[in-house]
């Protein structure tokens, strides 16, 4: 249903703001179903284009918090599909990648928290994000 969806949202204007939020969480759910079937590497394609279509939308409209939000969330789900790819291959390329979707996702939102702008129920999040650095870190440190 996710594929079709995202087949008509693709029939639609493609510079409309909505059009493409809509777009980017059909691409990250079809994402996530495939991270779930074990298909890291169709997952990881769906979430960068998810990723990309965010990022339009935040190119669009700086100051749009929940547009920002939406990337760090992004950026977060990357790096956790590239931590499940390397914790399966071990290969040191995947944990560097991993580590620097973390790493784009904690900058995101602590840019929010400066500005005042991350809703208190997001602040766990940076702490979960450290800590998923941290992990990366010691594996490319063996």
């Amino acid at each position: 249903h996710y594929r079709e969806a995202l087949r008509l949202d693709s029939a639609l204007a493609s510079h409309d703001t909505q059009n493409l939020l809509d777009r980017a969480n059909s691409l990250e759910k079809i994402g996530s179903l495939l991270l779930r079937s074990g298909d890291v590497n169709g997952a990881l394609e769906h979430q960068q284009k998810g990723r990309t279509l965010r990022e339009d939308v935040v190119k669009q409209d700086q100051e749009n918090v929940n547009a920002r939000r939406d990337v760090a969330s992004s950026y977060l789900r990357l790096g956790e599909t590239w931590l499940k790819k390397a914790e399966q291959n071990k290969q040191p390329s995947d944990w560097q990648q991993a580590r620097q979707w973390f790493q784009r996702s904690l900058d995101e939102l602590q840019g929010l928290k400066q500005r005042g702008a991350l809703p208190k129920k997001d602040e766990g999040e940076l702490d979960k994000i450290v800590r998923e650095i941290a992990k990366c870190d010691a594996a490319l440190k063996q």
